[in-house]
Protein backbone atom coordinates (compact mmCIF):
# COMPACT_ATOMS: atom_id res chain seq x y z
CA UNK A 1 0.00 0.00 0.00
CA UNK A 2 3.43 2.83 0.90
CA UNK A 3 4.63 2.47 -2.51
CA UNK A 4 1.68 3.56 -4.29
CA UNK A 5 1.09 6.50 -1.75
CA UNK A 6 3.77 8.45 -3.83
CA UNK A 7 1.44 7.99 -7.19
CA UNK A 8 -1.69 9.11 -5.08
CA UNK A 9 -0.31 12.11 -3.10
CA UNK A 10 0.85 13.16 -6.97
CA UNK A 11 -2.01 12.72 -9.02
CA UNK A 12 -4.73 12.89 -5.85
CA UNK A 13 -6.17 15.85 -8.07
CA UNK A 14 -6.78 13.84 -10.93
CA UNK A 15 -8.03 10.63 -9.47
CA UNK A 16 -10.21 12.66 -6.92
CA UNK A 17 -11.74 14.88 -10.23
CA UNK A 18 -12.24 11.96 -12.36
CA UNK A 19 -14.03 10.09 -9.60
CA UNK A 20 -16.50 12.67 -8.77
CA UNK A 21 -17.21 13.81 -13.03
CA UNK A 22 -17.74 9.83 -13.41
CA UNK A 23 -20.00 9.87 -10.26
CA UNK A 24 -22.20 12.92 -11.94
CA UNK A 25 -22.20 11.51 -15.24
CA UNK A 26 -23.20 7.87 -13.88
CA UNK A 27 -26.58 8.80 -11.86
CA UNK A 28 -27.34 12.10 -14.03
CA UNK A 29 -26.57 14.17 -11.97
CA UNK A 30 -25.53 17.18 -13.96
CA UNK A 31 -28.17 19.38 -14.67
CA UNK A 32 -29.09 18.65 -10.79
CA UNK A 33 -25.82 20.05 -9.41
CA UNK A 34 -25.93 23.33 -11.98
CA UNK A 35 -29.18 24.26 -10.11
CA UNK A 36 -27.43 23.53 -7.09
CA UNK A 37 -24.36 25.61 -7.34
CA UNK A 38 -26.17 27.97 -9.50
CA UNK A 39 -27.36 29.62 -6.49
CA UNK A 40 -24.06 31.02 -5.39
CA UNK A 41 -23.70 33.51 -7.46
CA UNK A 42 -25.02 35.41 -4.46
CA UNK A 43 -21.14 35.18 -3.37
CA UNK A 44 -20.05 38.05 -5.02
CA UNK A 45 -21.13 41.05 -6.84
CA UNK A 46 -22.30 41.02 -10.84
CA UNK A 47 -19.29 42.87 -11.56
CA UNK A 48 -16.81 41.05 -10.08
CA UNK A 49 -17.98 37.33 -11.84
CA UNK A 50 -17.90 39.71 -14.32
CA UNK A 51 -14.14 40.18 -14.19
CA UNK A 52 -13.38 36.68 -13.25
CA UNK A 53 -15.19 35.82 -16.41
CA UNK A 54 -13.52 38.06 -18.68
CA UNK A 55 -9.83 37.39 -17.56
CA UNK A 56 -10.56 33.75 -17.63
CA UNK A 57 -12.03 34.05 -21.33
CA UNK A 58 -9.38 32.80 -23.93
CA UNK A 59 -10.16 35.11 -26.36
CA UNK A 60 -8.99 37.76 -24.27
CA UNK A 61 -5.63 36.49 -23.88
CA UNK A 62 -4.85 37.32 -20.74
CA UNK A 63 -3.92 33.86 -19.34
CA UNK A 64 -1.37 32.48 -21.71
CA UNK A 65 0.14 36.32 -22.08
CA UNK A 66 0.76 36.09 -18.44
CA UNK A 67 1.92 32.53 -18.72
CA UNK A 68 4.18 33.27 -21.29
CA UNK A 69 5.24 36.23 -19.46
CA UNK A 70 6.01 34.54 -16.55
CA UNK A 71 7.71 31.81 -17.90
CA UNK A 72 10.18 34.45 -20.00
CA UNK A 73 11.11 35.86 -16.53
CA UNK A 74 11.38 32.54 -14.38
CA UNK A 75 11.98 29.13 -16.53
CA UNK A 76 12.65 30.66 -19.66
CA UNK A 77 14.23 26.89 -20.83
CA UNK A 78 10.32 25.35 -20.88
CA UNK A 79 9.35 28.83 -22.87
CA UNK A 80 8.77 26.22 -26.31
CA UNK A 81 6.79 23.63 -23.57
CA UNK A 82 4.25 26.31 -22.61
CA UNK A 83 4.23 27.83 -26.34
CA UNK A 84 3.41 24.13 -27.59
CA UNK A 85 1.07 24.07 -24.13
CA UNK A 86 -0.87 26.79 -25.06
CA UNK A 87 -1.21 26.02 -29.31
CA UNK A 88 -2.51 22.39 -28.16
CA UNK A 89 -5.38 23.91 -25.74
CA UNK A 90 -7.00 26.13 -28.08
CA UNK A 91 -7.08 23.39 -31.09
CA UNK A 92 -7.85 21.16 -28.80
CA UNK A 93 -11.00 22.65 -27.19
CA UNK A 94 -12.42 24.62 -30.17
CA UNK A 95 -12.28 20.96 -31.66
CA UNK A 96 -13.95 19.22 -29.08
CA UNK A 97 -16.95 22.07 -28.62
CA UNK A 98 -17.30 21.83 -32.60
CA UNK A 99 -17.72 18.20 -31.99
CA UNK A 100 -19.93 17.76 -29.00
CA UNK A 101 -22.04 20.71 -29.74
CA UNK A 102 -23.57 20.96 -26.71
CA UNK A 103 -26.72 22.97 -25.83
CA UNK A 104 -25.93 25.61 -22.86
CA UNK A 105 -28.14 25.95 -20.28
CA UNK A 106 -30.29 28.69 -21.88
CA UNK A 107 -30.38 26.77 -25.04
CA UNK A 108 -32.04 23.48 -22.29
CA UNK A 109 -34.03 25.83 -20.08
CA UNK A 110 -35.95 28.72 -19.93
CA UNK A 111 -33.62 31.79 -18.79
CA UNK A 112 -35.68 32.82 -16.39
CA UNK A 113 -35.33 29.68 -14.18
CA UNK A 114 -31.80 30.03 -13.30
CA UNK A 115 -29.73 32.69 -13.02
CA UNK A 116 -27.64 33.97 -16.21
CA UNK A 117 -25.01 36.34 -16.68
CA UNK A 118 -24.90 38.39 -19.64
CA UNK A 119 -24.16 41.23 -19.90
CA UNK A 120 -22.60 41.86 -23.28
CA UNK A 121 -23.51 38.42 -24.86
CA UNK A 122 -26.87 37.14 -25.84
CA UNK A 123 -24.54 33.70 -26.35
CA UNK A 124 -26.09 33.34 -29.53
CA UNK A 125 -23.17 32.56 -31.36
CA UNK A 126 -21.86 30.47 -28.69
CA UNK A 127 -25.40 27.95 -28.07
CA UNK A 128 -23.86 24.80 -28.18
CA UNK A 129 -20.65 25.35 -27.42
CA UNK A 130 -21.03 24.30 -23.64
CA UNK A 131 -18.49 21.22 -23.06
CA UNK A 132 -15.44 21.42 -22.56
CA UNK A 133 -15.79 24.71 -20.51
CA UNK A 134 -12.86 27.15 -22.73
CA UNK A 135 -12.85 29.21 -19.43
CA UNK A 136 -11.83 26.04 -17.05
CA UNK A 137 -9.81 24.82 -19.26
CA UNK A 138 -7.88 28.03 -20.05
CA UNK A 139 -7.62 28.47 -16.16
CA UNK A 140 -6.52 24.68 -15.98
CA UNK A 141 -3.28 25.30 -18.12
CA UNK A 142 -2.64 28.87 -16.12
CA UNK A 143 -3.11 27.83 -12.41
CA UNK A 144 -1.38 23.67 -13.13
CA UNK A 145 2.12 25.26 -14.97
CA UNK A 146 2.39 27.45 -11.62
CA UNK A 147 1.98 24.81 -9.84
CA UNK A 148 4.73 22.63 -11.77
CA UNK A 149 6.79 25.39 -12.21
CA UNK A 150 6.85 27.34 -8.04
CA UNK A 151 4.74 24.22 -6.21
CA UNK A 152 6.21 21.04 -6.74
CA UNK A 153 7.50 20.99 -3.51
CA UNK A 154 4.74 23.46 -1.46
CA UNK A 155 1.39 22.23 -0.32
CA UNK A 156 0.21 25.08 0.82
CA UNK A 157 0.64 27.16 -2.38
CA UNK A 158 -0.35 24.26 -4.86
CA UNK A 159 -3.44 24.40 -2.36
CA UNK A 160 -4.17 28.17 -3.23
CA UNK A 161 -3.53 27.04 -7.14
CA UNK A 162 -6.29 24.49 -7.34
CA UNK A 163 -8.44 26.85 -5.00
CA UNK A 164 -8.21 29.61 -7.52
CA UNK A 165 -8.48 26.62 -10.42
CA UNK A 166 -12.32 25.42 -8.58
CA UNK A 167 -13.75 29.26 -8.05
CA UNK A 168 -13.06 29.75 -11.60
CA UNK A 169 -15.11 26.61 -12.63
CA UNK A 170 -17.89 27.62 -9.84
CA UNK A 171 -17.78 31.07 -11.70
CA UNK A 172 -18.85 29.94 -14.95
CA UNK A 173 -21.63 27.39 -13.36
CA UNK A 174 -22.48 30.53 -11.08
CA UNK A 175 -23.15 32.57 -13.72
CA UNK A 176 -25.07 30.29 -16.06
CA UNK A 177 -22.93 29.92 -18.98
CA UNK A 178 -22.13 26.07 -17.96
CA UNK A 179 -23.09 22.04 -16.20
CA UNK A 180 -20.66 20.61 -13.92
CA UNK A 181 -19.54 18.19 -16.02
CA UNK A 182 -18.21 21.20 -18.68
CA UNK A 183 -15.83 22.43 -16.33
CA UNK A 184 -14.54 18.99 -14.52
CA UNK A 185 -13.98 17.81 -17.75
CA UNK A 186 -11.90 20.91 -18.66
CA UNK A 187 -10.04 20.79 -15.48
CA UNK A 188 -8.99 17.46 -16.24
CA UNK A 189 -8.30 17.94 -20.24
CA UNK A 190 -5.84 21.11 -18.75
CA UNK A 191 -4.28 18.87 -15.91
CA UNK A 192 -3.25 16.03 -18.59
CA UNK A 193 -2.17 18.45 -21.11
CA UNK A 194 -0.02 20.38 -18.84
CA UNK A 195 1.82 17.27 -17.52
CA UNK A 196 1.79 16.10 -20.87
CA UNK A 197 3.65 19.12 -22.44
CA UNK A 198 5.79 20.21 -19.68
CA UNK A 199 7.49 16.69 -19.22
CA UNK A 200 8.13 16.76 -22.63
CA UNK A 201 12.29 17.00 -23.55
CA UNK A 202 12.04 20.20 -25.83
CA UNK A 203 15.28 21.70 -26.06
CA UNK A 204 15.72 25.57 -24.84
CA UNK A 205 15.09 27.46 -27.74
CA UNK A 206 17.25 30.32 -26.40
CA UNK A 207 20.29 28.58 -26.84
CA UNK A 208 19.88 29.09 -30.18
CA UNK A 209 20.01 32.48 -30.04
CA UNK A 210 23.72 33.30 -29.90
CA UNK A 211 23.44 37.14 -27.98
CA UNK A 212 20.98 35.65 -25.32
CA UNK A 213 23.54 32.23 -24.73
CA UNK A 214 27.04 34.42 -24.81
CA UNK A 215 25.12 36.84 -22.05
CA UNK A 216 24.06 33.93 -19.94
CA UNK A 217 27.60 32.60 -20.11
CA UNK A 218 29.14 35.80 -19.30
CA UNK A 219 26.53 36.43 -16.57
CA UNK A 220 27.90 32.81 -15.21
CA UNK A 221 31.44 33.88 -14.90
Amino acid sequence: MEKHMPIIKTYWFFIVTLIVTLGIWLIGANHFYFFKLNTLHVLLPDDLWIKINYITYSRSYILPALLIIITLLFKREKTLNVLLLIICYYVLFNYMKDFFHEARSYIQYDPATFYWLHPNDTGVSNAHRSFPSGHAGNAAIFFFTLSYFFAQHKLWLRTILIAALAFVMLARIATGWHFPLDVLASAIIGYVLTKIFLNLPLPNVFNFIPFIKNKNTHDKL
